[in-house]
């Protein structure tokens, strides 16, 4: 992006504003991975560090962990997630669209073990994660199902991306 994509604006905000209020509607408490907030135990050990460093912060059992580029999860999404996160035995629950898992989880604190686990070991991607811990997926075809776009997981990764974002509605 060459920037940093919290800072982006958005909806009267930034981005990192707009994802703090909407995580709010369903989350007691929002903290924010990042240098303002909340930094990795252990830089530069990729995402699976922020994760692990999420969860080593949280009092919370359940959590959910949500990119700052994904502008378009709303509400009831998140509503729904919460739900199936409840509904889940592992404690771990994701989403796939376009044969790709966003950054978007629910998590149970109790899985560090697990994932301190994977990090010491060498691993980094958080596909190998979820390779490696038992987890539920919910489909593209069950977010359809239950009336949810898939846009719902397009993020802006560019600044092609995020300018497509700010033209007008025809």
């Amino acid at each position: 992006m060459g920037t940093d994509k919290a800072m982006l604006g958005w909806d009267g905000g930034t981005l990192l504003e707009h994802m703090v209020r909407t995580l709010e509607t369903v989350a007691g408490t929002v903290r924010v991975l990042g240098p303002l907030d909340l930094t990795d135990r252990h830089p530069d050990r990729g995402p699976v560090e922020g994760i692990a460093t999420a969860l080593g912060a949280t009092t919370t059992s359940d959590n959910l962990i949500v990119a700052v580029d994904l502008p378009y999860i709303d509400t009831r999404f998140l509503e729904y997630f919460v739900g199936a996160m409840e509904e889940s035995g592992t404690g771990f629950v994701t989403c796939e669209v376009n044969h790709q898992t966003p950054l978007c989880l629910g998590i149970h604190r109790s899985l560090l073990i697990g994932i301190d686990a994977y990090l010491e070991s060498g691993g980094r991607s958080a596909r190998g994660l979820f390779d490696t811990i038992g987890h539920n997926t919910i489909t593209e075809d069950q977010l359809i199902g239950a009336g949810f776009s898939t846009d719902l997981f397009r993020n802006l990764n560019t600044p092609e991306d995020y300018s497509e974002t700010q033209k007008p509605s025809s």
